[in-house]
């Protein structure tokens, strides 16, 4: 059974009961999405691990704020931080999706002894290199300029993403579902905040010293599966995982096989005192 709650800043999250010993699997989605995307892996891996998932702020059921400067990553990364101490979650594996494997990034970056390893779905990490992100780059300018326009503090909800099975890359309905709950403000922001960072300009092996798990699509239109592969070199202990036919939406289409290669991938990692399990 999940446990639902909000932090003192809106954050909403959910979880499953805390069992000291296991490994505490914390899911981060992509931009525009929410925490039910995840939806298949709170009900095959609650048994076995620590499940943390949450809608990042402007996302799902989280508050929205006005400002662009509320959307800044070290806040993002703050409320990651914040809500792994809240539930005293230790033993931890990041699982990020899309931009979510950005925002992953960067909170190694600021937290580098928080986590035990990470698991990256079609990663995110060079924005700056993807065509149609240079041709709108001047929409994200404009959308620093939107903290001076009225927009109420609220929330969204969680998309059914049932409804849209084997959704497509630019699955234009699923896209309208997302967009018009996240708000267009709210997404220019956070692709002007990812466009800024551009994580891939710094030292990836400096910042991920942690075992990494790669799973990236080879029918990916979104984000091609060569960043996953140069993002695999550039990582100290990285290990990636090609599904075949597979999109860039594979968190949900291939949701199976990405939670097999997961399990397998946490079974090869260690607890503290203990031996990887063969």
């Amino acid at each position: 059974m999940m446990v639902e709650q909000f932090s003192e800043n809106g954050i909403y999250s959910r979880h499953n009961d805390f069992i000291p010993g296991r490994f505490s699997l914390v899911f981060i989605h992509g931009l525009s999405g929410s925490s039910s995307a995840w939806k298949y892996y709170g009900e095959r891996l609650g048994n076995d691990y620590n499940l943390l998932f949450f809608d990042l702020r402007g996302h799902g059921r989280s508050s929205k704020y006005s400002n662009y400067s509320d959307y800044d990553l070290e806040k993002i990364s703050a409320d990651i931080f914040d809500l792994t101490k809240e539930n005293n979650l230790n033993n931890i594996l990041l699982v990020g999706h899309s931009y979510g494997c950005l925002l992953a990034l960067d909170f190694l970056s600021r937290y580098k002894n928080a986590v035990n390893g990470a698991v990256f779905l079609s990663p995110n990490f060079k924005i700056r290199d993807i065509f149609l992100v240079k041709t709108l780059s001047p929409l994200f300018l404009v959308g620093g300029l939107l903290s001076s326009l009225p927009f109420g503090k609220r929330s969204g909800h969680h998309v059914d993403y049932s409804r849209y099975p084997n959704s497509g890359d630019w699955d234009a309905r699923r896209m309208a579902a997302d967009i018009g709950n996240t708000t267009i403000r709210v997404c220019l922001y956070y692709m002007k905040q990812i466009y800024d960072f551009d994580i891939a300009r710094k030292t990836l092996s400096d910042i991920v010293a942690v075992p990494v798990l790669i799973i990236h699509g080879d029918r990916d239109t979104v984000l091609p599966l060569s960043y996953s592969i140069d993002l695999a070199k550039k990582l100290k202990n990285a290990k990636l995982v090609v599904l075949r036919n597979a999109n860039h939406i594979l968190a949900m289409n291939n949701a199976r096989e990405v939670a097999d290669e997961i399990e397998k991938f946490v079974k090869e990692l260690a607890l503290p005192g203990q031996r990887p399990r063969a």
